[in-house]
């Protein structure tokens, strides 16, 4: 016999926009067998729970689960344990373990939540996901550990998704799958949803998870859409971290990327499984910052095959290779205070690079493309004083030493009188490089004023 839950234990402010009151529905009492250890597992459940109405809330009392059907969530359902390392549901399935299955092509609020709950799957040759959400929309995965799948969550055309404080252990291909061109079929994994096509899944956040994988693994597959933010996550170990293909706009910060075993992030055109015969399409602005990323050997940082716009900021990268491969196949790179601890921030530049500091011995800010002041009245403005680029100099006697510590030997100096003074002459200029510059005029009575303008050739 089943037992209700007082309404006390239910999450009713998970959703705040939705009013639907929650019927909270004890697993372990529709279990047929079992006493909830490790031994002697819960069993029996989850046909009594798919028979649940929407709008229930499933509560997984602490203890261990046994699972051998896959459980498909309901709209309005909330599925909660005691905690990803008390609440314990264990298949050997092949397949999907929870799945929300709603209408492709459709603005869904399915408001469907998995929290507390460790879903662990012990079939190496599992071919699906621990958990698939199919069109959903105001989507949460909070604080749940997913291990041993192909896929640990996967999203196809879902909306406003936020996986939390999740743990992804040991998946076989992924820990996150983020799906696009209807590669979620029976070729590559346990279900057929080739009809979703190319649309999208959009608003999507992943923040404060840890991945740890495998060789082979990529954290998190990423084939597209709007609005996808990966914050305060730790990658360790996989072969990749990220990939991307076709996010419009995407933006990685504060995470730590370490003990991968090939390039760390992947920014391409391809989706992974599909795209060798049809493109997602490029990447739009990515940004990445306040990242620490500590690639193995000889690989990459960040390899940008196809991306518009990638935006670094306040990124450190230790690496004995370049930091940003293939930087030529990116379109613009605008990189603010990051820098690679051992040598160049680029192995190539991109065809527009603005660069502010990754050279800390300079913090010179370094472009490739015209700097263009498009409105009338603006200008460009550089402050006189000692050591300044520019000033003036009265000449006496046909000559005038100008002190400055900044020129160099690589200094171009362009000068234009301000007055002509007594038989003024033709100018020229010699330069002592760290200590000061001297215009001389060709008519030794010259005392006329000059201006004078330092630029570096770099």
């Amino acid at each position: 016999m089943r037992r209700f839950l007082p309404l006390a234990f239910s999450l009713l402010t998970l959703f705040p926009l939705c009013a639907t009151a929650y019927a909270v529905i004890d697993v372990s009492t529709l279990a047929t067998s079992g006493t909830g250890t490790s031994a002697s597992p819960w069993a029996g459940w989850e046909s009594s729970l798919n028979a649940e109405p929407a709008n229930t809330q499933m509560y997984f009392p602490a203890g261990y689960y046994t699972q051998s059907t896959r459980i498909d969530l309901k709209q309005g359902w909330v599925i909660r344990g005691d905690g990803k390392d008390a609440s314990y549901v264990k298949s050997s399935m092949s397949g999907t373990a929870f799945r929300a299955p709603f209408s492709l092509l459709t603005s869904n609020q399915t408001h469907t939540a998995i929290r507390d709950l460790c879903i662990w799957n012990t079939n190496s040759s599992n071919n699906g996901s621990g958990y698939l959400d199919v069109g959903g929309g105001l989507v949460e995965l909070v604080n749940v550990k997913i291990q041993g799948f192909r896929f640990g969550a996967s999203f196809i055309q879902s909306e406003i998704v936020t996986v939390a404080r999740c743990d992804f252990e040991f998946q076989t291909e992924a820990g996150i799958w983020i799906v696009n061109n209807g590669d979620y079929n029976t070729t590559y994994a346990d279900l057929d949803y080739s009809t979703a096509g190319s649309d999208i899944t959009n608003f999507i956040s992943v923040q404060g998870c840890q991945f740890n994988d495998a060789n082979g693994v990529t954290q998190i597959l990423d084939d597209g859409g709007y609005t996808h933010e990966f914050t305060n996550n730790n990658y360790n170990g996989g072969t990749m971290a990220i990939r991307m293909a076709g996010v419009v706009n995407g933006r990685v910060t504060t995470s730590e990327f370490e003990a991968q075993s090939g390039d760390i992030v992947l920014l391409t055109y391809f989706a992974k499984h599909s795209g060798s015969s049809t493109g997602i399409g490029p990447n739009g602005t990515i940004t990445f910052d306040e990242g620490l990323f500590a690639p193995t050997s000889t690989n990459a940082c960040i390899r940008t095959d196809s991306v518009e716009t990638l935006v670094l900021i306040a990124n450190y990268f230790s690496s004995s290779q370049p930091a940003i491969k293939n930087g030529s196949s990116a379109n613009t790179i605008v990189n603010i205070r990051s820098r690679n601890s051992n040598t160049a921030l680029l192995d190539s530049d991109p065809t527009r690079l603005i660069d502010l500091g990754s050279d800390l011995t300079t913090g010179n800010l370094r472009m490739n493309t015209n700097l263009q002041l498009a409105k009338a009245g603006s200008g460009l403005q550089i402050k006189e004083g000692t050591n300044a680029r520019m000033g003036q100099a009265t000449l006496s006697g046909g000559a005038k030493t100008v002190s400055n510590t900044s020129v160099t030997a690589n200094t171009r100096i362009f000068l234009s009188r301000v007055t002509a003074g007594t038989s003024p002459g033709e100018l020229s200029y010699s330069i002592s490089a760290n200590t000061n510059f001297t215009i001389s005029s060709t008519q030794a009575g010259d005392n006329g004023t000059v201006n004078w303008l330092l630029i570096e050739s770099p």
